[in-house]
């Protein structure tokens, strides 16, 4: 089956006793040429209520307009059955037949998925292709079935899990593999006790209680409960216990925001500026950098090459890289959830030769490392892409001039890192002056590396010999955090202060919002703690909103940020009139904004790329499942906030990645988001 076949694959779920397990395979129209005998689908899959209606037009497709209602009118069909007159999964009660139907459906064999009848004449359903992509999803999916993610997605399987099938840092003895569980975790809590260099006296001490309380703990032979373990694990700052546990958020819709909310430091500067700290042999002090699952991936992958990170405040992370980076540790589970081919220009400083798994992030389509092989291939570096890794080879490394060859961030990222230790003046040509680029060129230059041009697309880089000194810097203000509470503002027509605002990198979407009919005022600028970013405090005002004459695309800075893009599609539900969305960067980004039509918002998707977003509708509260992808994520929970009613927001992992306390930040505005844990 061809890629263009294939729009996404998305997961959905079906609760019982905690278990959840409806697959959803989401396949462009196109791929239905494909597709022979379509036997009638549940329409609780295809639209998130439970009439169980049949479908039973020729190629499965209602005579509805099918765009109009959901990506995922494009299902090709777990629950079918000949006769389907009975939905395993009601989303309105909860009532599940999950044993009878959902678990014997997805015991596939190897010629596809299999009714649950034995007796039952089964269909010719797919051809070859089709099966082949089926048995593929399954075996990638299966384990991030509503919440419970792939090992690469859903960051459960972090330093010190030990009852989850992830890498775990600290492996546990041969000899206690019959041991009780209780022992173990006694194990992994003395083994990281010892590691923070606390002792039991001190240990007791932060936890409140005795210090032969913590010695049992440790020999597990003290019960702990849930709210134990996470005390433990706040005091010795890792997760002590991972049971796959899924996060939800139930959502109360329709409610006014109120009040006043800062930004938190940005999340693709610190991440950036973790991979920047490996540049200095001596100790990086960062400050504002939020405690989000991607900075937490990010600190994961530096600490198994050896490095040494704590965090020494509230927002404050101390890096000390090893004398030597240890390439053969690499975590592969933790690099498959970021995007590790960011770290290649500080590493080629490190060694001449070394792999990389290959990366992760959100699942939008396909991502390309051209901008960085290219550039990086001028200062002398060799990149060779493996089936599940990248070879990278340094040779003798010499300063260069070049065109960088698109306008990436990242890509632009990892070439200053590259010529920022190579002795020489290095000329960057079409580098992006985003918010990221230009906070990883401010703590360049505290390590004495001489920048010209930041701000501007040419950079003139002075690199040096060595860097071996402590530094200390502080991130910038996060404008696409900002990006969120202006669209939850809007859609809520509320009215809410901002604090601590980039103004610079959102003038554009500023812009379009006050074209759109946004009120708001803009205080007196000040800086930001680096002492270069400016910021503002910016209210926004309840306002009727209209849609745009023109469409809304994204486009490198100071173009309209790639990443704020999705968040106009949640306004666009509000605004009268039609708002075209061409979101023409990734593949299959714009599906995911079919997903508001399960709160009663109109997307039509005109293509992978297009979306006609028809306003302003009523929204009314539903179940969704968090795409993998962070900002369609976003926008999804936005869209509950002004939605009537109480809506789910299953498995909010990737909202974790990027936003920091997001539902208590959002509850102190007036929201009501209850924070769901479940295992």
């Amino acid at each position: 089956m061809s890629k263009d076949a294939v729009a996404i694959s998305e997961v959905a779920f079906c609760r019982r006793q905690g278990l959840e397990c409806i697959i959803q395979i989401i396949v462009h129209l196109d791929a239905f040429k494909h597709v022979h005998n379509l036997p009638p689908v549940c329409s609780n899959v295809l639209y998130g209520g439970c009439s169980c209606r049949t479908r039973n037009s020729r190629h499965g497709l209602n005579t509805r307009e099918p765009l109009r209602h959901t990506a995922l009118d494009y299902v090709v069909p777990v629950f079918s059955r000949a006769n389907a007159n009975h939905c395993p999964h009601d989303l309105k009660t909860g009532n599940t037949d999950l044993e009878n139907n959902a678990v014997k459906t997805v015991r596939n064999s190897e010629d596809g998925v299999r009714p649950p009848a034995e007796d039952e004449e089964r269909k010719p359903l797919f051809s070859y292709e089709i099966k082949s992509f089926w048995q593929l999803l399954l075996r990638i999916h299966f384990y991030q079935i509503a919440g419970r993610g792939t090992e690469a997605e859903r960051g459960q399987g972090s330093k010190g899990d030990i009852l989850s099938n992830g890498h775990s840092t600290y492996d546990i003895p041969v000899a206690m593999a019959r041991t009780s569980e209780q022992e173990k975790i006694g194990f992994l809590i003395k083994k990281l006790r010892e590691e923070k260099g606390m002792t039991q006296k001190a240990f007791a001490k932060e936890l409140g209680t005795s210090q032969s309380a913590v010695a049992r703990i440790e020999n597990g032979h003290q019960n702990l409960t849930l709210n134990e373990l996470g005390k433990i694990s706040k005091v010795l700052e890792r997760k002590i216990l991972g049971l796959n546990e899924s996060i939800d958020f139930r959502v109360t819709g329709g409610r006014k925001l109120r009040g006043s909310i800062t930004m938190n430091g940005s999340k693709n500067g610190a991440v950036n500026m973790i991979c920047a700290s490996l540049l200095n042999r001596g100790k990086t002090i960062l400050h504002d950098i939020p405690r989000i699952e991607e900075v937490y991936r990010y600190i994961e992958l530096v600490e198994s090459m050896g490095a040494s990170v704590r965090w020494t405040g509230t927002d404050t992370i101390e890096i000390q890289p090893p004398k030597e980076l240890n390439f053969s540790n690499i975590n592969g589970d933790v690099a498959a959830r970021t995007r590790s081919f960011t770290f290649i220009g500080a590493l080629i400083h490190w060694g001449k030769s070394f792999r990389l798994p290959h990366s992760g992030g959100c699942k939008m389509g396909e991502r390309t490392i051209s901008a960085h092989r290219h550039g990086l291939e001028k200062f002398g570096v060799r990149i060779k892409t493996r089936e599940s890794h990248y070879e990278i080879t340094a040779g003798k490394l010499r300063p260069a001039e070049f065109v960088l060859y698109e306008s990436s961030d990242t890509g632009a990222i990892n070439v200053l890192l590259a010529a920022a230790k190579i002795p020489g003046v290095s000329i960057i040509k079409f580098a992006p002056p985003n918010y990221q680029v230009q906070d990883v060129c401010f703590l360049l230059e505290k390590m004495g590396v001489r920048i010209e041009g930041i701000g501007t697309t040419t950079l003139t880089v002075h690199g040096v010999a060595e860097i071996d000194q402590t530094i200390e810097h502080y991130n910038s203000e996060d404008p696409i955090e900002a990006m969120f509470f202006i669209a939850a503002a809007a859609v809520t027509e509320s009215k809410v202060c901002i604090k601590r605002v980039s103004v610079n990198f959102l003038l554009l979407e500023l812009e379009k919002l006050r074209i759109m009919g946004l009120g708001f005022e803009m205080g007196d600028k000040y800086l930001s703690r680096n002492g270069r970013t400016e910021l503002v405090d910016l209210t926004i005002l309840p306002s009727k909103l209209r849609a745009p004459s023109d469409k809304l695309h994204a486009q490198p800075f100071p173009g309209l940020n790639i990443d704020n893009l999705p968040f106009f599609a949640v306004i666009a539900t509000q605004a009268e009139g039609q708002t075209l969305i061409h979101d023409w960067v990734y593949e299959n980004r714009a599906i995911y904004f079919t997903e508001l039509n399960r709160l009663g918002a109109k997307v039509t998707l005109l293509d992978p790329h297009r979306a006609l977003i028809e306003g302003p509708s009523r929204l009314k509260g539903a179940q969704i499942v968090c795409p993998p992808a962070l900002r369609p994520s976003a926008v999804i929970l936005i869209a509950m906030l002004a939605a009537e009613g109480v809506s789910t927001l299953r498995n909010v992992y990737s909202i974790r990645r990027g936003y920091a306390e997001i539902a208590e930040r959002l509850n102190k505005l007036g929201a009501k988001v209850e924070v769901i844990r479940s295992m």
